[in-house]
């Protein structure tokens, strides 16, 4: 699912403010492209519309499913002189740019109140919302249980901060299997007939230690296991 993106289409989404790696990018492009199940994608967490325009482009170069941009657009927090801005018009202009206007939902809510009315199936689940423990952790009990039987779930920045936790909790259920890292993103299948297989076992062991399991990796033995565990899928 990392395979590079052709140029044009990098060029789009390179274009758009935000933070994602070429790798996370490409992983979001083709997940959407690869799409094949019931449901639409549903995205938790827009800001300016860099992970939507991905999304977007994958899918319209696919079975064209539908997306629900998730995002209350209140303030653009991570840039200080930006303080209170809304950040929806530029979301807007950056979905029109690509040309995916028409396949992109806009929903300028917060995600707790969606999710607690949310009834329709999901294809993908694209988890990048508040990245508290609560607040992810949420996001994933509201959400998850509308996605459909083959769809896929991705945390961004599962690595970093009290992620690490949410994701071993969400994906350590018995109906997670086929887990994969690309960069910071950590993804999974939510399957009936889910079994674990050992590199399931070994990411979300490195996920429960991860900033212990760098340290401890240097020095002993566990090193290739761990390596083994967080290398990004191709």
């Amino acid at each position: 699912m990392t395979d590079a993106l052709d140029h044009s289409i990098k060029s789009q989404i390179d274009a758009v403010e935000g933070w994602l790696t070429d790798r996370e990018a490409a992983f979001l492009y083709h997940a959407a492209h690869s799409c094949a199940v019931p449901g639409e994608i549903v995205e938790i967490g827009s800001f300016k519309g860099k992970s939507t325009v991905c999304l977007g482009l994958g899918s319209s170069a696919g079975r064209r499913i539908p997306i629900s941009a998730i995002d209350p657009h209140e303030t653009d927090t991570q840039a200080a002189h930006h303080e209170g801005a809304s950040t929806l018009p530029v979301f807007e202009q950056n979905i029109a740019r690509a040309g995916i206007a028409d396949l992109v939902t806009q929903i300028p809510e917060f995600s707790a109140a969606v999710g607690a009315r949310w009834t329709r199936p999901i294809a993908l689940l694209w988890i990048d919302g508040d990245h508290s423990y609560a607040g992810a952790l949420q996001d994933a009990a509201l959400f998850t249980p509308w996605v459909v039987d083959g769809g896929v779930v991705a945390f961004h920045d599962a690595t970093q901060g009290d992620l690490p936790r949410v994701v071993r909790k969400v994906f350590g259920d018995p109906q997670y299997s086929a887990l994969g890292i690309v960069d910071s993103i950590v993804y999974a299948t939510k399957s009936s007939a889910a079994k674990k297989s050992l590199r399931d076992v070994l990411v979300l062991a490195a996920l429960s230690h991860y900033d212990r399991a760098r340290t401890v990796a240097r020095v002993l033995p566990l090193r290739s296991m761990f390596k083994r565990a967080l290398r990004p899928l191709r």
